[in-house]
């Protein structure tokens, strides 16, 4: 348990719980950050989350108590991922939301850029920015985030869901949470 209360144990087994009541995922293999496995088979599709408004509110909770969104003075969001959940989080704890997009014209899915001057300068100015994304496989998407930032800025980020291995060279400069983890 973390120091402010917030038991990690318990948040992925509830996570677990919310995902698959909202037929979120089936199946795969899962270890919750405490080291207890649970099997499935994982296909998971995000969207089913928020037509689950009990679930959906449950997961939101999660995140609001999570000692590294308590602590973050401002949310970002991967383009292309969570955004609308990133608004709904933000709005409920009081936070300001960062806003981000996929660079004009760009081939690669990981070349982002913010998506106006004062995004930018938001961004600039935050002491600790969380970025706030849904299901992790490698943390590339995360990673391309933390490009944007500062190397001396403290970035942290928060998933629902680990489900693959990270590639450590995506955790430089970077502390990345989850609520569960495969």
């Amino acid at each position: 348990m973390h120091a402010n209360g917030y038991d990690s144990r318990l948040a992925g087994i509830v996570t677990w719980d919310a995902l698959l009541t909202a037929d979120v995922v089936k199946g795969s293999e899962f270890k919750f950050a405490t080291g207890s496995d649970i099997f499935v088979t994982l296909n998971a599709d995000v969207a089913k989350l928020y037509s689950h408004q009990e679930q959906l509110d449950t997961i939101l909770g999660l995140y609001a108590t999570h000692p590294c969104i308590q602590s973050a003075d401002a949310l970002f969001y991967v383009p292309n991922g969570p955004r609308d959940f990133t608004s709904m989080l933000a709005s409920k704890i009081g936070k300001p939301v960062v806003h981000s997009k996929r660079r004009d014209g760009s081939t690669s899915q990981h070349d982002f850029e913010f998506s106006t001057a004062l995004d930018k300068e938001m961004a600039a100015s935050s002491n600790k920015p969380v970025i706030v994304e849904d299901f992790v496989f490698t943390l590339g998407s995360v990673a391309a985030m933390r490009k944007l930032f500062a190397e001396d800025q403290d970035v942290h980020s928060v998933a629902m869901l680990l489900s693959g291995q990270v590639d450590p060279r995506y955790q430089i400069r970077l502390v990345d949470h989850y609520l569960l983890e495969k």
